[in-house]
């Protein structure tokens, strides 16, 4: 996924989001332009904007054409008429500048929106000769700007969810990283006793362009140390800092990188000392993470162990009574990952034995996969390929969890399930690496991709299409239980965050998309039984699957009405599982409108059949009189009506009479979520 660009950007500009964002994108701009050279960076933020005086004032000891040198005020719109609040920002700071001289001050007006006129404002006042310069940005400018600050554009598209795979900036890296283990840390657990290591670090990073090798005991500690110290910097330098650091995973996002900015910061989290020699050579600092058996040069940082008194306190915080503290401290005390184990046992001391760490990392892709059956050659394959082991080292594994205490699988006749797979995803999530997520993704595509044979017969043969022969290489289990573990990481990627640059979530709906991409109607009835599940893991992504085609010319999904004069004997369609899912995503306020122009999309392409399961009726259903079949209040069930009411008035004066009490009528509640807490009034 790449960067934000142009379009992506005018479109947040025009969002409520970015009242609150533009000010700390405006200071991180600004920290990024000088060098880390900013004398002075104030920028008021939320409704701070609002208050008397200017939204922000800089000064800077070189300037470019985004920051001037010098002193400069800043005034900001985030509204419809950007040129408007300009002029009259300008006009009132004109009158009373206060505590600024305007003749050797830089005015600056920025919009995050598009200005058509910009340029000609500008010109405008700078003939008026009042300010030394007047400078107007507006969200195209801004653009620009981001081209060359690369680590602030890679943090703005982090908060707009389209960073590219590869690269994190700093403070999202320790997001991930200290919610990857019990207990969660804040910076200084991994700074404390390192004083020395701390200043002789940030005395480094305002220097030339160097490679300085950070010794831990593991390369992940020797990252969150400088990560830490950088959080911990002094605030009139942390920004600066924060606006030029990156951590990269990988050599081709390295190069990147390397070529996209200047005066970066940069972490690596492989090893290539000719790439990171290059990164020097194009003026760019490099902290490379190594371990304690790793060579030191004269000019490495070695972090020393953690100081026993502050482990053995943290141990006792943790449960563990001082005579046990005393006995872990010692091993404890190695790094930061050894005290995070420690407290991990103590507060965990009923953690069953498949779900230590080592048995974690093996059973982990077995709870991804939910469901197989041990009798489908295909499912053995796609297992093999999920886990990296043949099936004979799986099934010995298997059959050694099947015996333990607790056991974590089990079998009923050819199909392995994991017990309980709640538990297995609170015990093994932490020990999945990106390796196990892409891994999983190619399964899910590959088995869910499956197009079902059955849909080749006519549709009064299809009941029969076992005895046949028309079966599925993979099995119905494996198909369910991938999509159970979509469902899963989509739904609880907040609670069980995964290390790496890849959220459960954006995981769920990268494959999502990928599963739904360019179906004919025949994979959309194949993937019947799963929809609910798809539709679960990533909301949006399938919503977007059904708007792309139903928008279409000729919609593939017209097809997967197949109840049309069909025998009652066997009467089955593919249609009533999508109408099941998007009634389960009409629980969600958040989904409601665009799941109500959906079913009235489909109620326009329904060509009627035998079942009572029609379009028509959801939509009825979700407004339904009495008891809605959504947790959306009534103004917002009322505002999504009269949208309806404007774009399919028929449609809407059929729902409109449709969800008005009957005395006498019986229904059932809409389909409820595995996962995730979508609650009707009544079931709260």
């Amino acid at each position: 996924m790449p960067l934000l660009d142009a379009d992506r950007l005018a479109d947040w500009g025009r969002s409520t989001d970015s009242e609150n964002k533009v000010p700390e994108l405006l200071l991180r701009l600004a920290w990024a332009s000088s060098g880390r050279l900013l004398r002075t960076g104030e920028f008021r933020t939320g409704r701070g904007i609002q208050l008397g005086g200017y939204d922000g004032f800089t000064d800077s000891v070189g300037g470019d054409e985004f920051l001037p040198s010098g002193p400069a005020v800043w005034e900001i719109g985030t509204q419809e008429n950007p040129e408007r609040k300009a002029q009259d920002d300008y006009e009132k700071r004109t009158a009373k500048p206060g505590p600024v001289n305007p003749a050797a001050t830089t005015y600056i007006a920025v919009t995050s929106r598009r200005w058509a006129r910009r340029a000609d404002w500008e010109a405008d006042r700078n003939a008026e000769r009042v300010w030394n310069e007047v400078r107007a940005y507006d969200c195209d400018s801004l653009y620009t700007f981001l081209l060359k600050a690369r680590i602030v554009h890679l943090w703005l598209s982090e908060h707009l969810k389209t960073q590219p795979e590869g690269e994190v900036t700093a403070e999202e890296w320790w997001d991930v990283y200290r919610h990857s283990g019990t207990p969660a840390l804040l910076p200084h657990n991994v700074t404390d006793n390192r004083d020395n290591e701390v200043g002789t670090l940030l005395q480094r990073l305002v220097e030339k362009p160097d490679l300085i090798r950070v010794h831990g005991k593991d390369r992940q500690e020797a990252i969150a140390f400088v990560v830490a110290a950088v959080l911990q910097a002094p605030e009139d330098s942390k920004l600066g800092l924060l606006a030029c650091m990156s951590v990269v995973e990988h050599s081709t996002a390295w190069r990147n990188t390397v070529r996209g900015g200047t005066n970066l910061i940069l972490v690596p989290e492989f090893e290539s000392v000719d790439l990171f020699r290059w990164a020097v050579s194009r003026g760019h600092i490099v902290l490379a993470p190594a371990t304690t058996e790793d060579e030191r040069a004269p000019t490495s940082i070695f972090l020393r162990p953690l100081r026993a008194e502050d482990v053995a306190t943290r141990l006792q915080a943790a449960g563990a009574s001082p005579s046990a503290a005393a006995r872990a401290t010692s091993e404890a005390a190695e790094s930061i990952t050894d005290l995070r184990l420690a407290i991990d046992t103590v507060r965990n001391p009923d953690r069953p034995e498949w779900a230590r760490p080592a048995s974690a990392r093996q059973l982990a892709p077995f709870v991804l996969a939910g469901l197989w059956d041990d009798a489908r050659p295909a499912d053995r394959t796609a297992l093999e390929q999920l886990a990296g082991r043949s099936y004979r080292e799986l099934t010995d594994l298997l059959v050694e969890w099947r015996l333990a205490p607790r056991p974590p699988v089990s079998k009923t006749g050819s199909v392995w399930s994991i017990t309980n797979r709640r538990e297995g995803w609170h015990w093994t999530y932490s020990a999945l690496v990106e390796e196990d997520l892409k891994r999983f993704h190619a399964v899910c595509v590959e088995v869910l991709r499956e197009a079902d044979p059955k849909y080749d017969l006519d549709a009064d043969q299809r009941w029969m299409a076992g005895a046949m022969g028309k079966n599925t290489a993979y099995s119905e289990r494996l198909r369910e239980g991938l999509a159970d573990g979509l469902a899963m990481l989509g739904a609880t990627a907040v609670d069980h965050p995964i290390d790496g640059p890849l959220t459960g979530e954006d995981l769920a709906c990268i494959t999502v998309r990928d599963v739904l991409a360019n179906s004919d109607w025949k994979r959309w009835a194949s993937l019947a039984p799963v929809l609910n599940l798809l539709a679960e893991a990533c909301p949006d992504e399938f919503l977007s699957a059904i708007e792309r085609d139903v928008r279409g010319d000729e919609p593939v999904l017209r097809a997967v009405f197949t109840d049309r004069d069909q025998a009652v004997f066997g009467v089955s369609s593919p249609h009533s599982n999508l109408l099941f899912a998007l009634e389960m995503l009409g629980r969600s306020p958040a989904y409601l409108s665009r799941v109500a122009v959906n079913l009235s999309r489909l109620v326009q392409l329904d060509p009627g059949g035998v079942l009572a399961n029609r379009p028509q009726n959801s939509l009825i259903g979700l407004f339904r009189a009495g008891f809605p079949q959504t947790a959306a209040p009534l103004d917002q069930r009322l505002t999504v009506l009269d949208t309806l009411r404007d774009r399919f008035p028929a449609i809407a004066w059929s729902t409109m009479v449709g969800a008005l009490p009957i005395a006498g009528t019986f229904f059932t509640p809409s389909p409820a979520p595995r996962w995730r807490k979508w609650p009707l009034e009544g079931e709260r």
